[in-house]
């Protein structure tokens, strides 16, 4: 659950950053903002995947809480390597 609320967090943190950003035109920032909400999207669902895994097969607990904790990191490391390729 945590790693879907960080998801969230962050979407809307770069959604605001984003916009923020570029108050009079937006025409370059909105491509980065949709390439990084699809990104977090995508990595939201599939913490809810393994939220759902997790208490459905108990013998796959601890997989889906290893899997839900590097998540985050993954979210983090899709942020930072969108800014170093090109976002604003």
């Amino acid at each position: 659950m945590l790693a879907f609320l960080w998801s969230v967090l962050v979407i809307v943190a770069a959604n605001f950053i984003e916009l923020t950003s570029c108050w009079s035109t937006c025409g370059r920032g909105m491509g980065g903002i949709n390439a990084v909400a699809r990104w977090h999207w995508v990595l939201a669902a599939v913490s809810v995947l393994v939220l759902v895994a997790g208490l459905r097969f108990p013998s796959w607990r601890r997989t889906a809480v290893i899997t839900a904790w590097m998540i985050i990191p993954v979210e983090l490391g899709g942020i930072l390597i969108w800014r170093l390729v090109g976002g604003s």
